[in-house]
């Protein structure tokens, strides 16, 4: 899974201690094409955001209430 794959979730962990979803990205790409990198990045955000928004996330988490974030791993 990666960044490439912009119709998957790469990874989802819930937090109890702090009721928080986070939602990561797994960016592997380098910035040596920066405008294609930038729009694959958009495209999976954009996912993410509908994964969200549209209440399908809820069906992952059991918890109520919870927050939410979205961490972006990028290559060293």
């Amino acid at each position: 899974m990666s960044i490439i794959q912009d119709n998957v979730i790469d990874g989802l962990g819930y937090i109890k201690e702090e009721n928080v979803v986070q939602l990561y990205i797994k960016d592997v790409l380098t910035f040596d094409d920066e405008d294609a990198h930038l729009e694959l990045l958009n495209k999976k955000l954009a996912n993410y955001l509908s994964f969200i928004v549209s209440g399908e996330i809820d069906e992952y988490v059991e918890a109520k209430d919870y927050d939410k974030e979205i961490i972006i791993n990028f290559i060293s």
